[in-house]
């Protein structure tokens, strides 16, 4: 039982205002909050336990144009694409076939520059999900036209759609992702307290942002520290000597107390991460020599130095931009499509080789398409 009533007897709007909010919002949210519990309390001993699961995001920013990534071949399905699609159709006999392990009766293929996801399509390694986006209801097109069930805020913007995607929430704005959500929840059933279990390749990500987690931010080659920090040279050791003993102090400011401890924090946690990537053995699988392939590489180290690092769930996020094609459609995806595909590929095959393939999940997801 609450009282809602000021020290002088009088109802307090503002508590009673807040109550209020706070019984809506867990209403909203049980079942969010529920299953993110409940796999919380299942991954309590995830520490000591043998299982590793991981997720990897490539975001497409800018908003990919799927349609021409699986394609309808079969004569009539084909028509009504190549008649849609006009100039922007690729012609029918550079698709690359697959077979769908359940057929519907329809023939699909894939965009030509996409060999090794065909690769991995065959294989059973792939799958591909249409017609997905950022509904808040199911919706027609008349009802959308009408506007007569609720719509995703900002629809056709690019920034509120990534922001959709990235908090699965489509009916409000909101810097907490789906995944942040996630690690303020299970960051714990990790052994290493310094290093987050969202690790970003790109920088700030609205993904991987809690309300109590961060993301640890890292590059192609690493985890990036203090210039000279724990260096041999001279200069090296005497930065390395200032800086712990600033560290070291004992503040009475809170400000000054938090920053300290933050920024310990970041240091030991480059070191530690610096010493278990090193650690690693290189790879037979050789990724190619692009941005977004030296990512997935340092993804892949990452994950083999999971048990060094004390982690047994991680999630990984990596943007891949330019997708925004108002012209040059067909130009900028055979060119930009094949890089995705090898990179996906590369990815796959260092998984197999440290022998985590079936305990880790790669998926895309774009602003639209």
């Amino acid at each position: 039982m609450t009282d809602d009533r000021r020290r002088d007897g009088a109802p307090d709007p503002a508590r009673r205002r807040f109550l209020g909010q706070a019984s809506c919002a867990a209403v909203g949210t049980t079942a969010l909050f529920n299953t993110v519990l409940n796999i919380g309390m299942l991954n309590t001993l995830a520490c000591d336990a043998p299982n590793y699961r991981g997720l990897v995001c490539l975001f497409l920013g800018g908003g990919i144009d799927s349609f021409n990534m699986l394609v309808p071949r079969g004569p009539v399905e084909y028509a009504e694409y190549a008649a849609t699609r006009a100039d922007l159709a690729l012609p029918q006999d550079t698709l690359l076939p697959i077979v769908p392990a359940t057929s519907d009766g329809r023939e699909y293929g894939l965009h030509p520059g996409l060999a090794e996801l065909q690769t991995l399509f065959e294989g059973d390694r792939l799958a591909l999900l249409a017609n997905v986006g950022t509904l808040v209801e199911p919706t027609t097109l008349d009802q959308y036209r009408s506007r007569s069930v609720r719509l995703p805020l900002g629809l056709f913007s690019h920034s509120d759609q990534q922001m959709h995607w990235q908090t699965s929430l489509p009916d409000r704005r909101t810097q907490v992702g789906w995944a942040g959500r996630m690690a303020d929840i299970l960051q714990e059933g990790n052994c290493n307290p310094n290093i987050s279990m969202n690790i970003s390749l790109s920088g700030n990500n609205v993904l991987q942002t809690g309300n109590v987690t961060a993301h640890y931010t890292i590059g192609p080659n690493g985890s990036i520290g203090l210039r000279d920090y724990g260096g041999e040279s001279e200069s090296a050791i005497l930065r390395t000597d200032a800086v712990d003993g600033l560290l070291g102090l004992l503040y009475q400011n809170v400000f000054e107390k938090t920053f300290a401890a933050r920024m310990r924090g970041a240091i030991d946690a480059h070191v530690q991460f610096s010493e278990a990537i090193a650690a690693v053995p290189p790879f037979v699988t050789q990724f190619s020599d692009n941005g977004l392939s030296q990512r997935m590489r340092m993804i892949a180290q990452t994950i083999a130095a999971r048990e060094m690092l004390g982690m047994k769930r991680q999630t990984f996020f990596v943007q891949a931009g330019g997708w925004d094609h108002h012209d040059e459609v067909l130009v900028n995806q055979a060119a930009m499509l094949p890089v995705v595909s090898a990179a996906l590929s590369e990815l796959q095959s260092a998984l197999d080789e440290i022998g985590v393939a079936d305990q880790v999940t790669t998926f895309t997801a774009s602003d639209f398409g």
